[in-house]
């Protein structure tokens, strides 16, 4: 049995405790971090029924798209919504780099449109890096007559 370890790192804390957006990288956990709701995204519903719902947020440094798994309310921001996020975590999906929001993670509407936020750069533009990080990650089918497990080990300091 094979056994893949997954190592998570807490992002750099800023000055006032947040991280900035721009700074964000794969695999990052405990980040703490706010942004304005610049788009809604369709809501997703996956094969357990439950609902993914995402939307591109932006503080000064640039902007990225929040993933929110699991979602019991449908339109929980619209656009000029600031959001604070503690606890979130970061991802790749489709070469892009996400920032989601877990069972472990909090979200709050803190104010309406007063922030300054660039939208460049735009962290969840597709990165042929994340996306080759992401193929490496996903497990080739085994031989036939063969079995193949793997094991995931998250660790969390928050």
């Amino acid at each position: 049995m094979a056994a893949n370890h997954v190592h998570m790192h807490p992002p750099p804390q800023q000055n006032d405790g947040y991280v900035k957006i721009a700074s964000l990288q794969p695999q990052m956990n405990c980040i703490n971090t706010y942004g304005i709701v610049l788009e809604n995204h369709p809501v997703r519903r996956l094969a357990n029924g439950s609902l993914v719902v995402s939307m591109r947020i932006a503080d000064p440094s640039g902007s990225i798209i929040f993933t929110i798994m699991n979602a019991e309310i449908q339109d929980l921001f619209e656009p000029g919504d600031i959001i604070k996020i503690k606890n979130g975590f970061t991802n790749i999906y489709r070469g892009m780099l996400n920032l989601s929001c877990g069972r472990q993670g909090e979200f709050m509407k803190s104010g309406d449109f007063m922030l300054v936020y660039s939208e460049t750069p735009n962290m969840s533009e597709f990165n042929s890096e994340y996306a080759a990080m992401e193929r490496a990650r996903k497990p080739s089918p085994p031989p036939e007559g063969e079995f193949k497990a793997r094991v995931y080990v998250m660790q969390s300091a928050c």
